[in-house]
């Protein structure tokens, strides 16, 4: 006697994706369950609240144009050894000299010279964006979750020498429109190319002296401006001021100072109080090299559960992962690869959204082959 269909749809959507895809080939009322359009997405939303309840974190390690080789690593904030999976992850052969531009609910988006593409590693499914340009500048990528959206932006620049020239494009996966031109930039962007996504905005550093935060609404498709905090150290040094991604609607900005003697991190955590300004929270840290931490070349990247921050730092020949507690001001390395890397990491996970489903007609379902190699964890 089989079960009721709505019974082991909230069965199956509770197991891990790797188990999800082994549960296809049991039975043929299974498999049509699983590929019951209401099922990734319960799959996805299930993924998403246990890694948020148990601390775990999937992030990503590249280079910009090397995506051949990049790292898989798996955080658990609540294991003794917080690293508890690290592997080397090879790409497609045509995915080569492509650099990751974010990942959102397994999906991950690259691009290269101006063509992106959209590709789930473990169902396989990829698509080549249509639209084609070559003055592409700054991009993003982002999910909403409230109409089940996933958003490509790209920012582009017609006119180099034009103070307003910025266009801003929005491709709606599915939606059948291709690339939407939804206004222009005012302000010029001093910060990465890479958008931050945060409570669904993306967002990027404004150039000039005025320090402010762009933050392009994913509902809306318009940006908002808010200021950052006045500096109250000397502003007479070698400033870098850079977003870093989120945890949940929580997004953190770092500022670097820099001087021959000293190099110095402010972080700042900050939120939206839901009318589209800025509400810092009330934790602000400030490190500094010391006698028992050298700062060196930390680059933080994420927030974890308890307010600690994971950071990498990359050398000529490795990078090391490591923990930065803001509470006790200590730092641990967790983890050291065996190569350079230095695209900041991306959080991901994985999943089984479809592209196809989505709506996306020009999907290709082609038999790649993902090779995870053996653990590249050096002691």
């Amino acid at each position: 006697m089989e079960l009721p269909v709505d019974i082991m749809l909230d069965i199956l959507t509770r197991l891990l994706t790797e188990s999800v895809l082994e549960s296809k080939l049991v039975s043929k009322t299974w498999r049509d369950v699983i590929r019951h359009p209401s099922f990734s997405k319960k799959h996805s939303n299930r993924l998403l609240s246990v890694a948020g309840d148990s601390g775990n974190l999937g992030f990503i390690l590249s280079n910009y144009f090397d995506s051949e080789k990049a790292y898989y690593v798996e955080y658990s904030e609540n294991n003794d050894t917080p690293i508890i999976r690290t592997r080397r992850v090879s790409l497609p052969p045509e995915f080569n000299c492509y650099t990751f531009v974010g990942f959102c609910n397994g999906l991950i988006c690259l691009q290269n010279i101006g063509v992106f593409i959209i590709w789930n590693p473990i169902t396989k499914e990829h698509v080549f964006l249509s639209g084609f340009t070559l003055k592409c500048q700054y991009y993003g990528f982002g999910y909403l979750a409230s109409t089940n959206e996933y958003k490509v932006v790209r920012i582009n620049d017609p006119e180099p020498n034009s103070p307003d020239s910025l266009e801003i494009e929005v491709y709606t996966l599915g939606s059948g429109n291709g690339w939407k031109n939804v206004g222009k930039l005012n302000s010029r962007i001093s910060s990465a190319r890479i958008g931050a996504l945060a409570n669904g905005a993306l967002h990027w550093i404004a150039r000039g002296k005025e320090r402010r935060i762009m933050s392009f609404d994913l509902v809306d498709e318009k940006i908002r401006e808010n200021s950052l905090p006045t500096l109250s150290r000397s502003t007479n040094r070698d400033v870098i001021l850079n977003l870093v991604g989120a945890l949940g609607d929580i997004l953190m900005c770092v500022n670097y100072l820099r001087d021959k003697s000293d190099r110095s991190l402010d972080i700042w955590l900050f939120k939206e109080n839901g009318t589209y300004d800025m509400n810092w929270q009330v934790y602000f840290k400030s490190i500094s090299c010391s006698e028992e931490f050298n700062l060196g070349d930390m680059e933080p990247f994420a927030i974890t559960n308890s307010g600690a921050v994971l950071c990498f730092i990359a050398s000529h020949t490795n990078t090391t992962i490591c923990r930065y507690d803001l509470k006790s001001s200590s730092v641990k390395m967790l983890v050291s690869l065996d190569k350079e890397f230095h695209l900041s990491p991306f959080s991901h996970m994985k999943s089984l959204v479809s592209l196809k489903a989505l709506g996306e007609e020009n999907t290709i379902i082609p038999q790649l082959k993902i090779v995870f190699s053996g653990d590249a964890c050096q002691p």
